[in-house]
């Protein structure tokens, strides 16, 4: 938990932690961007006095941690996995090995080109919104 409290990030409540902040109107998301800007490349948010997500946006961090071959975070991925299901995100081994031959063919380049403008014209919808 220490380690946590090293990076930089929004001023916290002692026993609630960011929790106070989270007012689940649908403004949420708003204010984590916002704090995203403020801290541009890693902030903690604390549920609480013991529980920390460290919230990791900038590019260079993310690609170290999503190259690395260091063993997953089971704590995290148990928290998400009734979300998310039991696939190559948390996966490992063999089971691992297996989904991701099963699906490396469907993010080849030729078969993504099709999309491309289906993709980009649905973004641009978005950021409309």
């Amino acid at each position: 938990m220490q380690s946590m409290e090293l990076f930089p990030g929004p001023p916290s409540h002692w026993l609630f932690g960011h929790l106070k902040e989270f007012k689940q109107d649908g403004s949420d998301l708003k204010k984590i961007v916002k704090w995203g800007q403020q801290y541009p490349y890693a902030f903690p948010m604390w549920f609480g006095p013991f529980v920390c997500f460290l919230s990791i946006h900038h590019p260079d961090y993310v690609k170290t941690l999503l190259t690395s071959t260091e063993p997953k975070d089971n704590v995290a991925y148990t928290f998400i996995k009734p979300w998310i299901g039991d696939g190559l995100l948390v996966s490992e081994g063999q089971k691992w090995f297996r989904h991701r031959r099963l699906l490396t063919p469907g993010f080849h380049f030729e078969v993504l080109k099709p999309y491309v403008n289906l993709m980009s014209d649905s973004v641009k919808t978005m950021l409309v919104r």
